[in-house]
């Protein structure tokens, strides 16, 4: 087969790979924001959102993946033309920030999150079966609420705040990329 069509076919896939990222850079924002606005209110809601959002986050991973072998595809289909481009560099360099951003912040705060959610239920008079579900979800044994409503307030703003850290730097190295892949600046 020609490069033409590998070419083509890293085209498709890249559209393809940006589908599932979109889809799960979304359902994580609309999750989280039920996390936030549902925690005080109906804690049961918020954990269960919780859940929900570490699920979507697998979409953004799934489709970050597709675009990292669609890319190497891309440029192995035009003999790697690419590869010394200004444009390329930067790209990929913030292709990998997005990679470890995701790893060591999104992931590291879902856990955290994940991590307090039983706590803040049994602090809020959860039934037994909400806190061993949501204990069972992580592979927890049942918790022993380890800290105080105050204390656990303060750790959720803080979670929050890393979320919102976590989007903007996201968003704004994602839209870098968009336009440096559209008008290949030199």
């Amino acid at each position: 087969m020609d490069s033409q069509f590998w070419a083509h076919l890293g085209i498709f896939l890249h559209i393809v790979g940006i589908v599932p990222l979109s889809a799960g850079a979304i359902g994580t924002i609309i999750t989280d924001n039920a996390v936030w606005s549902n925690l005080k209110s109906s804690p049961t809601q918020a954990a269960a959102a919780a859940r929900m959002g570490k699920r979507f986050s697998l979409f953004a991973q799934g489709g970050l993946f597709i675009l990292l072998l669609s890319g190497i595809l891309l440029l192995a289909a035009r003999n790697w033309f690419y590869l010394g481009e200004v444009w390329l560099i930067i790209k990929l360099v913030l292709f990998g920030l997005m990679l470890l951003n995701g790893v060591l912040v999104a992931r590291s705060t879902t856990n955290l999150l994940l991590e307090l959610l039983p706590n803040w239920l049994a602090v809020n008079g959860a039934t037994p079966s909400l806190i061993v579900a949501s204990a069972v979800q992580r592979g927890q044994p049942l918790p022993e609420p380890k800290y105080n409503r105050v204390t656990l307030e303060l750790m959720f703003e803080q979670v929050r705040r890393r979320f919102e850290l976590f989007y903007i730097s996201q968003n704004i190295m994602f839209a870098v990329v968009l336009v440096l892949a559209t008008f290949k600046f030199n």
